[in-house]
């Protein structure tokens, strides 16, 4: 006998449970024991090791499978499916599932706690939903090459991590409300078209990475209606147009401390509840490390996009922004003379955009802390404010500005060149984006904030 199928009968089975009901015993390839009404797993599958389908659904086999289990024809097992139970977990199971063949698992529609079960790499189809899975889906999930359908539906998993892969085309749009997921990356894939809306139903969501694929989309503003949002990133797409929503009548951004749209490496480790972030940064070949951030850092970038419009003044209003990048876009008018303001700037990059006019004296004499200035490639004119901290940045920082003169750059000034700037007379609502909006969201946060940790900020990278 090399199959046994017993399914949809109302046999009660009986084996057993001692060793001598094992000797010499039948090997067989394919057992199909639904409804077979036991409680337990069949204790003759022990001495099993050529199976190569195994169905043991729709039963009420209850707690842990069985660490014998994971000897069970180990070589040779395809196909397992395990679905409408009472499971638990797996009682002390190498990290990764030990059947080195298995193509199809079917753990769906128990009650498996902790964290999500790694299957074999040789996994095509791994379906684990309706459990109280939590944590977030584990790195070595993304070694698995040959899957191609995954479901983690409807469990308590906070964390949803899929980047660096091949996923293409849309994002799918049937987002269940309810869902507990606090962090969600889907960055560094092919993914197109444009932000579905139904991710407005992740109320407790705090992390969104898009960073790195192919979206092409108007900016997001009704993201803002996430009430626990703190970090946003849409790096590296195709946004176009200015950032905002004349229709939005929602509190946008209510927590948002992180606002990113650059290409730059960010490593993170979130720790959930205690919204303890690590990052490191790196900019223009600069290295920046933040060990603890709890409610203080703010940041804001959307370069590499399709963003135009006029820089408002009302940034000047964001006085806790440690990071600004707009860089990669065609932003038009003049660098506002309210970014002197933001007095704990360390990184301002306005580069490859089309501003013009003079870089106002105000940043070298109020911006104590700016460690790495970026306009390059613009069109800016007249004298390259000299003292503070633009005595540390090289020439690289202004070039392709053909009218720029004055240290750090070789082309010296003409008499008229050295005259101090205009000010600029840039509109708030040039821009786009609602400022005052944003404002709401951080203001008091960080009023009452504090930084666990400190900056190190790091040479040039070899």
């Amino acid at each position: 006998i090399c199959n046994i199928c017993l399914s949809l009968n109302n046999f009660y089975l009986v084996s057993p449970n001692n060793s001598n009901a094992t000797h010499h015993q039948a090997q067989l390839v394919d057992i199909a024991l639904r409804y077979y009404h036991r409680k337990e797993f069949p204790y003759f599958l022990r001495n099993q090791h050529r199976l190569q389908l195994l169905d043991l659904s729709l039963n009420n086999i209850q707690g842990q499978i069985p660490q014998w289990m994971s000897k069970v024809s180990t070589e040779t097992l395809l196909f397992l499916d395990l679905s409408y139970n009472s499971l638990t977990d797996f009682d002390d199971f190498p990290l990764v599932l030990p059947w080195s063949k298995l193509q199809y698992l079917k753990l769906d529609s128990n009650i498996i706690r902790g964290s999500l079960p790694v299957p074999p790499l040789s996994t095509v189809f791994y379906c684990i939903s309706n459990n109280f899975l939590k944590g977030e889906i584990p790195q070595l999930l993304c070694n698995l090459n040959f899957l191609s359908i995954l479901d983690v539906s409807y469990n308590n998993m906070s964390v949803l991590k899929v980047r660096s892969n091949q996923l293409a085309g849309p994002i799918p749009n049937g987002w269940e409300s309810g869902n507990r997921l606090k962090v969600i990356d889907l960055s560094k894939n092919k993914l197109q078209e444009k932000i579905p809306k139904s991710l407005m139903e992740y109320k407790m969501l705090e992390y969104r990475d898009l960073g790195n694929n192919q979206i092409r989309d108007a900016f997001p503003s009704w993201l803002g209606s996430l009430p626990e949002l703190n970090i946003l990133s849409l790096s590296s797409n195709a946004f176009y147009g200015r950032m905002e929503n004349p229709n939005l009548n929602l509190i946008v951004f209510p927590k948002l401390r992180i606002i990113r749209s650059f290409s730059q490496q960010i490593q993170w480790n979130l720790v959930l509840g205690d919204y303890d972030y690590s990052m490191t940064i790196t900019h223009e070949g600069m290295e920046m490390n933040y060990p603890k951030i709890i409610r203080t850092l703010a940041a804001i970038d959307f370069s590499g996009n399709r963003f135009d419009g006029e820089i408002p003044e009302s940034i000047g209003k964001l006085k806790e922004l440690h990071l600004l990048n707009f860089s990669n876009n065609n932003l038009v008018g003049g660098i506002p003379v309210a970014i002197a303001k933001l007095t704990n700037l360390e990184s301002s990059d306005l580069s490859q955009n089309k501003v013009v006019g003079r870089i106002p004296m105000e940043l070298s004499t109020q911006l104590t802390f700016l460690s790495i200035l970026n306009v390059s490639h613009n069109r800016l004119t007249g004298l390259i404010p000299g003292g503070g901290q633009f005595e540390t940045f090289q020439s690289s920082s202004f070039d392709g500005n053909l009218g720029l003169c004055g240290k750090p750059l070789l082309k010296e000034c003409s008499s008229n060149s050295g005259s101090l700037p205009p000010p600029s007379s840039t509109s708030s609502e040039e821009f786009g984006l609602d400022w005052k909006v944003v404002l709401l969201g951080y203001g008091c946060e960080f009023l009452f904030g504090v930084v666990i940790g400190h900056v190190v900020v790091k040479k040039k990278l070899d």
